[in-house]
Order: C-alpha cells, then sequence, then structure tokens
C-alpha cells in the first residue's frame, strides 16, 4: 500500500492513523460512448478493507472538457449514494465528500438515506451518451478514504483570511462616471411594510451600495398592490426612494400574481398589462427595465395554455412599457436555467432583451462562457441580463437549521463562485449585467434551500462572498470587460484597464506577471507582495485565489515555483 502526506496541517503520523490511501500514482479511467456500456456509464471502483467508520472520501481528478463525473459510495448495508463531482475541466482539482454530507440520490440495500458503516467502496462514474460520443481518459490520483477529518480546513477553496470578516474599507463610492455590470437581488418587499422594516432596507442597500453594485433587481407582486382592483403603491414607492438615494439602477420584475388570476386564464395578458402600465406610468424614468414575469418556464412540462399566454403576453407587455416609458427596456423570457429551447422559441416575438438563470454547480469558465454564447445566440443577438445566479452557503460557525438543499457549498467555496461568475458572465458577449441571488439570507423557511444563498446572513453580518463581491464591484468600475481562457489553464479578465488573473484548478500554480511593480491584492482585499524571480514578479493563483492588478497586464506567463517558465 502507498503512502502519501496529507495536505495542509494534518501530520504524516496522524495520516497513518487516520487514513486509507488507496492511490498514490496517476490512474486513467478510459470511456468510449460509441459502444455505450450495460448501465449507460464508466466507472473505477476503490475498495475500503478498513473496519472503522469513514468520514469523507479525498481524491484528486481530471476530466475531459464538458465531460459529466459522479462519485458513489456503498455502505455496510449495499445502500449506494450518489452526487456530481463539481469542477472544470482540463485540470487537476482536489475533491474532498464528507460521508455525512447530503447526497443527491440513494437506492439499494437499506434505502434509508442513512450511511452505514464502515463504507465498501468509492467509485468515480463517467456519464454520457450519444452526445458524447467521442471516447476519452479521466485522470485520477491520491484516492483516500478518511477515518478522522483533519483539524485544518484543507483545499484551494477554503477563506483562510479572516479580513472577510471586518469592516470593508471606506472608499469614494460610485462615480457618476461609471458604468458597471454589477447587480444583486435585494427583493425588499419580502422585508416587510413597518417604520423598522423599511430602516432594515436603507442598511441593506447601504450595505450593497459600498460593495460596488451599480444594479439591483426588485420586484413588485401583483397581489401586494391590488386590493379589489385598485393598486396601491405606497411601499414601492419608499422602496424607490431608497433605492435612489444611494444611486442605483433598477431592474423592476412585475410578477406573483394576484390570487384571483391564474397565468392560465384567457385574459391573463390583458389584466397584467393593465397593472404593469399602472406601474411603469408611475415609475417613469426611474426603473431602467422591465421584467416580464418570473421562470415562466417552470413548472416543467409547462401548461400549454400558459405557454400560449406568455407568448401572446411578451409583446403586449413590451407595448405597453415602450408606451408609458419609451427609455425603459423590457426584459423577457426570466428563464430558469440556460432556457435555450424556451428563449429560441419565444425568439420571434416582440421584446427588448433576454433574461435567464443559469445556476450550475461549479464555473467552468470556458464552458460558462460557451453557456452564454449559446443563450445569445438563441435569443437572435438580443442583450441579455442574468438576472439570478447564486449558491447555497452556510456560514461559518453557522449553528441553526441546517440546508435542505442536496448541493449546498461552504461559505468559503461560495466567494470565489460568486466572484469568478460574475467576471466571467460580465464578459460575455451581449451581458448587460448580472445579479446575483440572494444578498441577503431572507428564505421563508430557514432550512430551506433558498434561505443560506445571501452573500450577508440575516443579520447583516457580512459572508466571505460579501467581500469577495466587493473586491471585484468595486475594482472594476468602467470599460467593456473581456476575459482570456487560454489552454494552459491562466485566465485573466479585463475591465477599464485593470485586471484580475487566476489559473484554472484547485491545485495552485505560479504566474509570472509583467510589468513589474503592480499593486495586487487578493479576493478578500488583502495586498499581495509578489516573489521576484528574474526580474518578473511570481504570484501563486488558483481559481479560488483570484489575483486583482491595478493597472494593465502587459505579460503573464505559467511558472515554475522557481520562475521557470512551463
Amino acid at each position: 500500500m502507498k503512502t502519501f502526506s496529507i495536505r495542509c496541517s494534518l501530520s504524516a503520523a496522524l495520516a497513518a492513523v487516520f487514513c486509507t490511501a488507496l492511490c498514490g500514482e496517476v490512474e486513467r479511467l478510459a470511456f468510449d460512448f460509441s459502444k455505450p456500456p450495460p448501465f449507460g456509464y464508466f466507472e473505477r471502483v476503490w475498495r475500503h478493507s478498513g473496519t472503522g467508520g469513514v468520514e469523507s472520501v479525498e481524491f484528486s481528478v481530471r476530466r475531459p472538457y464538458r465531460r459529466p463525473l459522479a462519485i458513489r459510495i456503498t455502505d455496510s448495508s449495499g445502500q449506494t449514494f450518489q452526487s456530481a463531482v463539481p469542477q472544470g475541466s482540463g485540470t487537476w482539482y482536489r475533491h474532498r465528500f464528507r460521508v455525512s454530507a447530503s447526497w443527491e440520490l440513494h437506492f439499494g440495500g437499506a434505502n434509508d438515506g442513512v450511511v452505514h458503516q464502515p463504507v465498501r467502496d468509492f467509485r468515480l462514474l463517467v456519464l454520457g451518451g450519444l452526445e458524447y460520443a467521442n471516447p476519452g481518459e479521466v485522470f485520477v490520483k491520491d484516492v483516500a478514504f478518511l477515518e478522522k477529518e483533519p483539524d485544518a480546513q484543507c483545499g484551494a477553496g477554503e477563506i483562510d483570511d479572516v479580513r472577510w470578516r471586518e469592516p470593508i474599507p471606506a472608499w469614494s463610492g460610485a462615480s457618476p462616471e461609471d458604468d458597471v455590470p454589477w447587480g444583486t437581488g435585494i427583493y425588499l418587499q419580502r422585508q416587510g411594510a413597518s417604520e423598522k422594516s423599511f430602516e432594515h432596507m436603507e442598511r441593506l442597500v447601504a450595505l450593497a451600495a459600498d460593495a460596488g453594485i451599480g444594479w439591483l433587481r426588485e420586484q413588485i407582486v401583483w397581489r401586494q398592490v391590488e386590493r379589489n382592483g385598485t393598486l396601491d403603491f405606497s411601499r414601492y414607492d419608499r422602496i424607490l426612494s431608497i433605492v435612489e438615494k444611494h444611486g442605483l439602477k433598477m431592474c423592476m420584475l412585475f410578477g406573483a400574481l394576484d390570487r384571483a388570476v391564474k397565468n392560465t386564464d384567457p385574459d391573463f395578458p390583458e389584466r397584467y398589462c393593465a397593472a404593469l402600465r399602472q406601474a411603469v406610468r408611475r415609475y417613469r424614468g426611474r426603473v431602467a427595465a422591465w421584467e416580464i414575469c418570473n421562470e415562466p418556464n417552470l413548472p416543467w412540462p409547462m401548461d400549454p395554455r400558459w405557454v400560449a399566454n406568455y407568448r401572446r403576453l411578451l409583446p403586449k407587455a413590451t407595448r405597453t412599457i415602450h408606451e408609458e416609458d419609451p427609455a425603459a427596456r423590457s426584459v423577457g423570457c426570466s428563464a430558469s436555467g440556460l432556457g435555450k429551447s424556451f428563449i429560441r422559441g419565444l425568439s420571434g416575438e416582440t421584446f427588448d432583451d433576454v433574461s435567464f438563470h443559469p445556476y450550475r454547480r461549479f464555473v467552468d469558465d470556458r464552458e460558462f462562457t460557451e453557456d452564454l454564447a449559446e443563450v445569445f445566440m438563441a435569443g437572435r443577438e438580443r442583450p441579455m441580463w442574468i438576472t439570478e445566479i447564486g449558491w447555497d452557503a452556510l456560514a461559518p460557525g453557522y449553528r441553526g437549521a441546517k440546508s435542505t438543499s442536496q448541493r449546498p457549498v461552504s461559505a468559503s467555496e461560495q466567494a470565489p463562485l460568486m466572484a469568478r461568475a460574475y467576471m466571467v458572465a460580465a464578459a460575455a458577449k451581449g451581458v448587460k449585467a448580472v445579479f446575483g441571488y440572494d444578498f441577503v439570507d431572507d428564505g421563508m423557511v430557514a432550512a430551506g434551500y433558498e434561505y443560506h444563498m445571501g452573500v450577508v446572513n440575516a443579520d447583516l453580518s457580512p459572508k466571505p462572498a460579501y467581500r469577495a463581491l466587493a473586491t471585484v464591484c468595486r475594482h472594476f468600475r468602467k470599460g467593456q470587460p473581456s476575459i482570456e481562457t487560454r489552454n494552459d489553464g491562466v485566465r485573466v479578465f479585463r475591465m477599464g484597464g485593470r485586471c484580475a488573473v487566476w489559473t484554472a484548478g484547485s491545485e495552485g500554480r505560479a504566474v509570472a506577471v509583467e510589468p513589474v511593480g503592480l499593486r495586487a491584492i487578493g479576493l478578500m482585499g488583502g495586498e499581495l507582495k509578489p516573489k521576484i524571480v528574474e526580474g518578473r514578479d511570481v504570484f501563486r493563483t488558483d481559481d479560488a485565489h483570484p489575483i486583482f492588478f491595478y493597472g494593465e497586464i502587459s505579460s503573464v506567463v505559467s511558472v515554475e515555483s522557481d520562475g521557470a517558465e512551463t
């Protein structure tokens, strides 16, 4: 049996006691879906020979482009648990899956959703079908069953800088010349209508503005404003005033039907547009864009009556918006997911811009960029608004109810995911603005999936993601965003004469940057000092630790730690 050392602070001696290492060398899992396997996937199995309980499984993997992976464990009862492997392609990623975590599915054996120790085996699956017919290989190394968790948090995704707990530094604030794509959804109407509620809204908007956010996505809830045929916008008058006080632009979602109106009713488009007209007229010149309903492609399969109504609604709502406020944009589709087929099916209708919600487990820079390009084409090259994207994340030290999400991330993982999602999305052709969902933990149920998607906690204390967004949104204030996703794994985001650099993968790499002497900060805003090698500034980075430079970079190359180019 091969031996290895655990990453971070766990000593080699402890590793020998608490780990069973099964693979120290690189192993290959070959696949060829042109000859479909019996169960629709290819797999590699590692047996656990120990008798003690397993707390987690660790492994490193490198997958081909757009090749979905999953892992399985089998417990002592024969019950199998499965989850997707969230990672990018083309480079190495280190993973640790806790056995006690929420799995996406389970079957066989006791089939009770409880892992019965000891764990028998770990399996890596290559998923696919005819659309993935090209043969290839997945590379795996350093597979280990951990019978006790290391004391230190491991992995490049962990935010070990306590700076995120501190208030972000004062800054001069947004400038009238700023033109930023950075947005968020606070959904202030959820906070209530009391004087105390409006004071809370004021603090929320101030936090968003202080982070450099330039756009808010808010929502007018139809059933909150209409009573017996009369519309009362007084709550929203105050909300708009708070937003304007802090200089933020507004994308307003008009949706959530009156209880007496169903979206399948024949007169739904007319009734919706009658209420929409009064809202647009009231806020003429104060709302830049109006989004027409939320995720109308859900539930699936869609009711044909709703499909027909939404198709009629789009041009009617667009005409209503333009008649009342010619400068405002009508934003249609608001699709759950990428929604390419849904958007393509509506692209012949009359509306200005497309919105959608490209939620995902992991941000693969190239795949995300290509996904956005495909949506751009599906919408006939209309401007695009990403009005929701985010991750369910518990705060460090959280002691309340656990999330019911099957795909939660840690707060440390949420931060770089949000930061890179914002930058990659903003650089995509056609994207007008990117809105994180959600700004604050404010779901209806504390254990619910959406409750923990905020970048600040319910008590307004920050998560690491708040600090990460402040770094991105304050750093890049004007100019056309662009991104390089190079074959050597180096990523360079540019906007307004400033840059951010990171490398794909969780196994950190060194990059040499020119010119020398540029000021650099990390994701949490701390100053970074380079290692000087042969007259070049050398930094270490990965996809969880982008480096932000105050100036334009003329050259960045991947190097060995001693400065030699790779």
